[in-house]
């Protein structure tokens, strides 16, 4: 069950490495963003909805911003003509005057690059809006990526050192000649295994 796990979490894995190092290295020369955006209106108020993940100076930034407004408003055009179809970044003086916010820069994980807000503004009596900002240095994530295919290299590199070792008559182990002891290994005490 393990290995298949493993497996299976191997390739999405080496893809978000080789994504973080891709959008890193071009994060100090341009900016990416790619987000999703729903607009909806439940009968009492207009929603908008965006998320996504934005790539700027080696950093990477996953946000969900959220707008609601009166019916009548459309709270997809508020949210555009409030943000400029832009991400405004993480530095607290982009957040609106009066706006109730969470962020911090005072932390331990600030200087490593971290940061989060999550604040909440009424850019009018009839306006809500709510922002989450998650940002990690890129190469953060390119190496908590790389955790899973390195384990899977890892277990299949010894995979291969052992079949090697048993079709050359040599213990799995540790690689102790078995010809003279073809049921034991005397080095390690492993059960010798027949050449496929």
């Amino acid at each position: 069950m393990r290995r298949r796990l493993l497996n299976l979490l191997t390739l999405p894995s080496l893809l978000l490495c080789v994504t973080a190092l891709v959008l890193w290295a071009r994060g100090h020369s341009a900016g990416d963003q790619f987000d999703s955006m729903a607009a909806w209106n439940d009968g009492q108020r207009e929603r908008c909805r965006v998320w996504g993940v934005a790539s700027m100076t080696g950093r990477l930034i996953f946000y969900r911003n959220d707008v609601e407004s009166d019916p009548g408003r459309d709270a997809w055009w508020e949210f555009a003509g409030r943000f400029g179809l832009e991400q405004r970044g993480l530095r607290h003086d982009t957040v609106a005057p009066g706006a109730e916010t969470s962020f911090r820069q005072d932390r331990w994980w600030n200087r490593l690059g971290f940061e989060y807000a999550d604040w909440s503004d009424r850019p009018s009596p009839r306006v809500l809006e709510r922002s989450r900002q998650a940002v990690a240095p890129a190469w953060a994530v390119a190496l908590l990526a790389a955790v899973v295919p390195s384990l899977w290299a890892r277990r299949e590199l010894a995979r291969l050192v052992r079949q090697s070792r048993r079709d050359s008559g040599r213990c799995p182990q540790c690689g102790y000649d078995l010809r003279a002891s073809p049921d034991r290994c005397p080095e390690c005490g492993s059960a010798a295994t027949t050449p496929a």
